[in-house]
């Protein structure tokens, strides 16, 4: 059996970055993965010294292919986002990966399926790596799986509560036809378990999304995604991966009062199991209005039990124009409480929109919502989301006709007036550049008392106490102004508008 190897090399910092908690990484390999040569991100993972590291897939593209690919490591401070170390791992076939904590001891594994390019088998790889992102190729497990090409997904990945590795992947039958596998390791590579599905025998084609644990006890598995239809399928698998059933949530399955869900980018990071309920982050469509939302669902009946709705900033009235607002990522903490991460608009769109994140209880009660502002001239489409042991959430994506890629990390503990106060705001304004109004929405923890509005040359030129949902413009020259928004407590934001 051939092995696969790879090699390791220490790449010099992109740039210099100050304490901050918005850090954009520019590359000097031109990506074949992504956006525009952007690239794409691979996966975040909380290290267990509480630093995170992100991952990001690149390539240098040479005509149709890629030339040079592998992925980039970044490990980047809990607090201010500052860049500790990075390392580049050089692999001409780069695949979707799980790194996770490893639960047998203190360090941490990297998980995926590997291809040799001579004999053209495939093979699960364990990777053990410590906090300083140092491979420990001793102990590493390597396990044939297929004479011939197998293919992962970066959901399709994880670690149940026995320690047991959990993962699917698909193999061609022949040309045409292909083989769905369900299979159980153990992290020392031993095989459990491995269910195989012909395509054909799937109760649908449906776009394949994620896999997660939907009861403990019996140990049962659900696997979904989403199809053509604006409809999520989830298929329900027990212990050894045998298909038990199966649920859809269509549009008919909502009732005319709540908004339609549709389908999105983010379903493959926004489905989470809580006890006897499931709870998605979707799209919706509500009249002319639009944006996300979270929906609770019981397991069993699919009865709806709790919605929240957060629309698109600026709101899309004309569905031909696009979607608007895009989910990003769902996550809940030890404590039940609930993290939600989106876009305020698609950010393909014209009209720009910004990262936010909420935080609320298990009874969809919005505790606190925070806004990225978005810099002048880029798009972010943020594609990841973790939330951290120790209370926040870290989110990375790449940016739109740019080689570069950018991260997030926001803290519950944030004050709005040290690191992170110059790129989080707790609201959002909208639209900008604007006409003739400027509207404010503000994060529920947080009361305005004053707006003010500054010319270029420092002159305060309009000031507002009350009605602080929405700025008049009218009878303002056109051209930039700075906005000072103050609220109670006398701590002080300024904007460019």
């Amino acid at each position: 059996m051939k092995r696969v190897f790879f090699t390791l090399a220490v790449v010099l910092l992109v740039c210099r970055v100050s304490a901050q908690t918005l850090d954009s990484i520019a590359h000097h390999h031109v990506g074949y993965y992504g956006p525009e040569g952007g690239g794409q991100w691979e996966g975040i993972l909380q290290l267990r010294d509480r630093n995170v590291l992100f991952v990001h897939m690149e390539g240098i593209n040479m005509g149709s292919t890629a030339d040079i690919v592998g992925n980039d490591y970044y490990k980047v401070s809990r607090h201010g986002a500052v860049i500790l170390d990075t390392l580049f791992v050089y692999d001409s076939d780069p695949p979707f990966f799980l790194f996770a904590k490893n639960p047998k001891n203190d360090d941490h594994i990297r998980v995926g399926i590997v291809h040799d390019s001579t004999s053209g088998g495939s093979f699960l790889q364990i990777f053990p790596f410590d906090n300083e992102m140092r491979f420990d190729s001793v102990n590493e497990v390597f396990v044939p799986l297929s004479d011939t090409f197998a293919y992962s997904c970066h959901d399709g990945y994880l670690i149940n509560k026995q320690n047991d590795l959990v993962f699917t992947y698909v193999t061609p039958y022949n040309r045409e036809v292909w083989n769905r596998h369900f299979a159980c390791f153990g992290l020392d590579g031993t095989l459990k378990h491995d269910t195989v599905m012909p395509w054909s025998s799937l109760p649908t084609n449906s776009g394949y999304r994620g896999l997660g644990v939907f009861s403990e006890s019996p140990l049962e598995y659900y696997w979904y995604g989403s199809n053509a239809s604006d409809q999520l399928d989830c298929y329900i698998l027990d212990s050894l991966f045998q298909y038990k059933g199966s649920f859809t949530l269509t549009e008919e399955s909502i009732s005319p009062e709540v908004p339609q869900l549709r389908y999105n980018f983010g379903w493959q990071d926004c489905l989470l199991v809580d006890n006897d309920d499931f709870i998605i982050g979707s799209r919706y469509v509500k009249g002319n209005k639009n944006g996300v939302c979270l929906v609770r669902y019981d397991k069993q009946t699919l009865e709806q039990k709790n919605m929240v709705l957060f629309p698109s900033r600026p709101m899309i009235y004309n569905s031909s124009m696009g979607f608007g607002a895009c989910p990003i990522g769902l996550g809940m903490d030890s404590e039940g409480s609930l993290y939600f991460s989106y876009n305020t608009q698609n950010p393909m769109c014209t009209d720009k929109g910004q990262i936010a994140v909420a935080k609320l209880d298990a009874d969809f009660n919005v505790q606190w919502e925070r806004f990225c502002l978005e810099p002048e001239g880029y798009y972010r489409n943020a594609t990841h989301m973790i939330v951290l042991d120790d209370g926040g959430v870290a989110v990375c994506g790449a940016i739109w006709y740019t080689p570069e890629v950018f991260m997030l990390i926001l803290s519950d503990d944030y004050d709005g007036m040290e690191e992170q106060g110059f790129i989080i705001r707790p609201y959002t304004y909208f639209p900008n550049p604007a006409q003739d109004e400027l509207h404010l929405q503000y994060s529920p923890d947080v009361t305005p008392t004053q707006i003010e509005l500054y010319d270029l040359q420092g002159r305060l030129v309009k000031t507002q106490c009350n009605g602080l949902e929405s700025l008049n413009l009218e009878g303002l020259a056109s051209g930039a102004y700075t906005m000072r928004v103050t609220l109670e407590g006398g701590k002080v934001f300024s904007d460019k508008t």
